[in-house]
This record gives C-alpha cells, structure tokens and sequence, in this order.
C-alpha cells in the first residue's frame, strides 16, 4: 500500500512500511494499574454448635397423694399481732410575742357610753407567727368592743405552734377584758 500523499509529504525519506509512519517517538506508557480495595471485612463465623448431653431420666414409683389424714378441726388461727401504739404528736400552743403587743385602743364612742366586757377570740397563728384568721367565739356585748379586740389582737405576733418541735398551724382562743380606768 502507498503511503498517503499527505504521509509522503511530511516524511522526505522513503520507508520499508509504506503505512506505517517512521518515528522516533516512544510507544505509549501502560494504564496505570488500579489500586485493589481491601476485601470486605465479615462478621465472624457463629461458634460450632455442639448439642446438649443425653441426659437418661429414672422412672420413680407412682407418686401416692400427699394427704394421708383428714380432720374435721379448724386449725389453730395465730395470734393477732399485737396493737401498734398510735402516738399523738407533742402539741405545744402559740404564745403571745410581748414585745409586739400593743393595748387595743378603747374606742372613744364605748368610752363615752362606759361599756365594758369581756371579748372571746379565736386567732389563727401561721407557722411564721403573724394572725392569718381572727374571729369573735364569745360577745361582749358590744360590737364596737369586739371589733377593736379582733383588730388590734390580728396586728400581734406569736410565736407558732408546734408539732413535736415542727412549727405548725394554729388556732390560739384569747379573752380579753375592757375595763374603764
């Protein structure tokens, strides 16, 4: 086969292979060679199973039915556990704070009319020792006595009642007696 004219033209000397072009060129390098992943890595294999030993069960004798006697007679009941003691807290009432009280003051319309009495209250003394409730148990007679008692007596402090030395709640009952000087 003739070389191409295009060949012919590029190669001033004739050669052995007409088709082949004459080169000092280097044939191509190979492909590099992939790099190989590592095998994947597998679980390990489940551990060989080996089967339980034959165990050999003896026969025993028929079983006979466990009971032999029989009795009309209740059995005898255990006594009762004894009683536990129910023990009542320790109260001690609420006490009034000295220092805070102050006189009710006489209201100048009682005085005027020389009404005197005595009033019964009920205070309700909070662990903190101040009156959270104040109310009349027993009358003086007198309404406008009552409520200057039930006044002044709910502006004291206490000190609280306890339970077994936890302060506690407390209703106080408290008399107080008006009388003119």
């Amino acid at each position: 086969m003739p070389c191409s004219p295009d060949w012919a033209v590029r190669s001033s000397r004739s050669c052995a292979n007409p088709c082949r072009p004459r080169s000092s060129r280097k044939p191509p390098p190979p492909p590099p060679e992939a790099k190989k992943a590592p095998p994947p890595k597998l679980a390990p294999p489940p551990p060989p199973y080996i089967p339980p030993p034959e165990v050999r069960i003896q026969s025993t004798a028929p079983a006979t039915n466990a009971i032999a006697a029989v009795t009309t007679a209740k059995p005898v009941e255990p006594p009762p556990p004894p009683p536990q003691e129910v023990r009542e807290p320790v109260r001690v009432a609420p006490v009034l704070d000295r220092a805070s009280y102050r006189e009710p003051e006489y209201p100048p319309t009682s005085r005027r009319l020389e009404e005197t009495g005595t009033v019964q209250l009920a205070l309700l003394v909070d662990v903190d020792g101040t009156v959270a409730e104040a109310k009349v148990t027993q009358s003086s007679g007198f309404p406008r006595l009552d409520e200057a008692a039930r006044a002044a007596l709910s502006k004291c402090r206490f000190k609280p009642g306890t339970a077994d030395g936890k302060p506690e709640r407390a209703w106080l009952p408290y008399r107080y007696t008006w009388r003119l000087n």
